[in-house]
Formats: structure tokens, sequence, C-alpha cells
């Protein structure tokens, strides 16, 4: 499976109040989950395993493309972007995960978009902003099951303290998994 911390080097995706960086929270977050996996017996790569641009030529289409590239050239299992969400009002807070229906793998994502979020939502126990469905480029260019997890909003302080916190992210990376297994355990039905 491919796991993807989003942003990186160049691209600090969203910046928290306190002046902390995205692109390191979904990297510690990213990390931390490729540990468990492996732990569990799968076999996971990173588009980044440091605070690096995927491309030598930086822009945000050759950056997104070149994760498409690696996930889609490995034939990996599964795709999963890991981000932070921010908004412009700082009391907003909580967790939601995309999928596009762009995706070939369209059914799949939405079954693996459910079973991550629930188990964010049972673990985390923060506020559920639902499974959404959005065209986003790297999960409709894939050819596997693809989603893109917002663990929680950098742009509310509380959360971004949460985020900067060693055992939160611990702990996500630990939703994430449980909600893998679950979406294994518990495949869609055949149509």
């Amino acid at each position: 499976m491919l796991v993807d911390p989003g942003h990186g080097g160049p691209d600090s995706g969203a910046i928290g109040p306190n002046q902390t960086y995205e692109k390191d929270n979904n990297l510690a977050i990213a990390l931390a989950l490729k540990d468990v996996l492996e732990k569990a017996g799968a076999k996971v790569l990173l588009t980044r395993d440091k605070d690096v641009s995927i491309v030598n030529d930086y822009s945000e289409l050759n950056d997104l493309q070149a994760r498409v590239d690696l996930a889609n050239n490995n034939n990996v299992d599964l795709f999963v972007s890991i981000h932070n969400d921010s908004f412009g009002k700082p009391e907003v807070h909580g967790t939601s995960t995309f999928y596009d229906s762009r995706n070939p793998k369209s059914n799949e994502s939405l079954h693996l978009a459910n079973s991550v979020q629930n188990a964010f939502i049972d673990i985390i126990e923060t506020q559920n902003r639902e499974v959404k469905q959005a065209p986003l480029y790297v999960l409709g260019n894939t050819n596997m099951p693809a989603i893109l997890l917002e663990t929680a909003f950098i742009s509310n302080p509380y959360e971004e303290a949460r985020l900067q916190n060693p055992t939160f992210q611990k702990n996500v990376a630990a939703a994430i998994f449980h909600g893998i297994f679950n979406y294994y355990k518990n495949p869609i039905p055949e149509s």
C-alpha cells in the first residue's frame, strides 16, 4: 500500500495559528502509520520519508502527478493520503475522509473511506465531519482504492496542539490502521 504524507519541501500545506506546518504533521503520522502497518505484515511505500518535495522541478501539478505515478507504477493495493484541514474560523474542528467518484475503484474507495472514518471517530473521539466525495487529483487519477484523510484542523488551536503530540500522532496512525483492517475484514459484497 502507499501512504502519502501530503505536501513537503517548499509546500508547507496549511499553517496553524502557532506557526506549525501541516507537512510536518502529515509526515509524523505517515511514519507512525507505516510502522504499525509493517508490524502487521503489510508492505508499505511512502511518497516521502522526510521534508522534501518528491519532484525536482516543483510545481503543484508535478508533485501531485508524481504521487499518482508512484502508486500506479508500483501497483499498490491502497492509496492513503494524510492531511490536516484548515478553515478561516478557528473554532471549526473535526475529521473528514474524501474519496473521488472518478476513481476506477470508487465503490471500494467509498468503502475504505467509511471504514477509516468510522474507526477514526471511534478511537480519536473527534467531531465527525463525514465522508465526502470530491474531485481531488490524487484520488481521481490513481488506479486503486484511494482516500484522503483530513485528520484534524490545524487552524483550530486545540487540534493544532494535538497534531504536534507524538501520542496523538500514534493514536491517529492506530485509528487509520484499524480502518484499513476493517476494510479488509468486511469487504463490500460483489455486485
